[in-house]
């Protein structure tokens, strides 16, 4: 375990730890014996804790999902808890939560959001009862209840071509629940919230097979380095928990990094820091056959700031402005002609970002020296594939237009220099997060 502390102002800490997968999915197994499955009835009442796997779609398209990917679709999900852990062997993501504590699962379009708000009750007998609450844009839609045994799944509807007025998107939410004791859990998950920290769980990119994942087939960090804690959350005390679902080459190296959840759902910046870190770190491919594959991770990451001895933590504002920040990126691809050159360059790319996060008008605004415009190309090229949180403003989403900076480093641990002379950039509102692209 390795654990690095910085204060990113003198009021706050952020505490990141890292953990091999490979530890990681051992304490889950170790953490799982016939005593978890047990009747619920016998465990102590203050102990008890549910288990529950979310999926949500919309006209046929996984929104979100905690036991199956994400499609591709305008809808922008998430679900939030108190608690989560990393994939078991069947490469599920799961929510923890206390009896009566509420699983949120969220879809966003544009300014339209539907909310499903989940509230477990244990019954006697083992059985549990699930209450779930449907809003639409904050109205009122339907309730549902049903009663459930564990590992037993249900689903519910919503909508669809016929159903009058409610609307014509048809919405399926399925869930399965599960009683556990919270002294079955990882020692590190029995505290949510006390420190910021990262824990890596993986899943192999086929996900076919009914066998659980052999050591071998999962894919491990090599070099991480904590996300930036970006200032306008530290200013409004935004803590929270990302989980973020990267796509590792057979290299080790990134090829994507999305914004699988958050909690807070507001908390967007602390989304767009942890995708923006996921993007630089390298990793030890999955191996299969003796041979290095592609595989996905799931990385839980949290949030966390400590005010100085003494001083409390103000509450953060739930109606304060959201800035537009990164959701998916694509890792840009590095010219093998500028590999070759040993070039590296600034890039920086002027974007509309529109009301449901989509990228409109792009271009290049300046490259770094101005002979990079091979650079220039290859980050414009990336933009165009990523996807953004709007910036939200008195709770209603609108388009804006952003600076991202992108590095790309011929080394990767120098970074190109800064040069004199080089014309300044029109002053505008939002520059979000660097990019740093090594070389390969």
């Amino acid at each position: 375990m390795h654990c690095v502390s910085f204060v990113p102002n003198s009021a706050a800490r952020f505490c990141f730890k890292t953990k091999m997968a490979l530890i990681l999915l051992g304490m889950l197994a170790a953490a799982a014996p016939a005593a978890a499955r047990q009747d619920a009835t016998a465990t102590p009442a203050q102990s008890l804790r549910i288990e529950a796997t979310f999926d949500l779609s919309i006209n046929g398209e996984t929104v979100t999902g905690t036991s199956r990917p994400r499609t591709a679709s305008a809808w922008h999900g998430s679900f939030s808890a108190k608690d989560m852990l990393p994939p078991n062997a069947s490469g599920g993501m799961r929510l923890i939560n206390k009896p009566g504590e509420s699983f949120v699962v969220r879809a966003q379009r544009g300014d339209e959001t539907w909310e499903f708000d989940c509230q477990t009750t244990p019954l006697s007998g083992g059985s549990m009862q699930m209450d779930v609450r449907v809003k639409h844009n904050d109205g009122f839609v339907a309730e549902n209840r049903r009663t459930l045994a564990d590992d037993e799944t249900k689903s519910m509807e919503i909508g669809g071509p016929d159903a009058g007025e409610v609307t014509k998107d048809r919405l399926s939410l399925t869930y399965t629940l599960r009683r556990i004791d919270a002294a079955t859990l990882p020692a590190d998950h029995g505290r949510a919230f006390k420190q910021a920290s990262i824990d890596i769980g993986a899943q192999t990119g086929d996900q076919s097979a009914a066998s659980p994942s052999k050591p071998s087939e999962i894919a491990s960090y090599r070099r991480m380095r904590p996300p930036l804690y970006p200032p306008s959350a530290v200013r409004a005390g935004v803590q929270g928990k990302v989980i973020v679902n990267v796509a590792v080459g057979a290299d080790g190296v990134p090829e994507w990094a999305e914004v699988f959840g958050i909690e807070p759902a507001s908390a967007v910046e602390l989304g767009g820091a942890a995708v923006a870190a996921a993007l630089q770190w390298r990793y030890n491919p999955a191996m299969r056959d003796g041979k290095p594959v592609a595989a996905s991770l799931f990385v839980p990451v949290d949030f966390f700031l400590k005010p100085d001895k003494g001083e409390k933590l103000a509450e953060p504002d739930p109606a304060r402005p959201l800035p537009v920040t990164y959701r998916k990126l694509i890792t840009p691809v590095y010219p093998a002609t500028a590999m070759a050159n040993h070039a590296s360059a600034t890039v920086f790319v002027r974007a509309e970002i529109a009301a449901d996060g989509s990228l409109g008008v792009a271009r290049v605004e300046q490259a770094l020296p101005d002979s990079a415009a091979e650079l220039g190309e290859a980050a414009l090229q990336a933009v165009k594939q990523w996807r953004f949180s709007p910036e939200v403003v008195d709770g209603v989403a609108r388009a804006a237009t952003v600076r991202i900076p992108l590095e790309f480093r011929a080394d990767a641990n120098t970074a190109p220099a800064p040069l004199a002379g080089s014309p300044p950039l029109e002053p505008i509102h939002t520059t979000l997060q660097t990019i740093v692209v090594a070389a390969p």
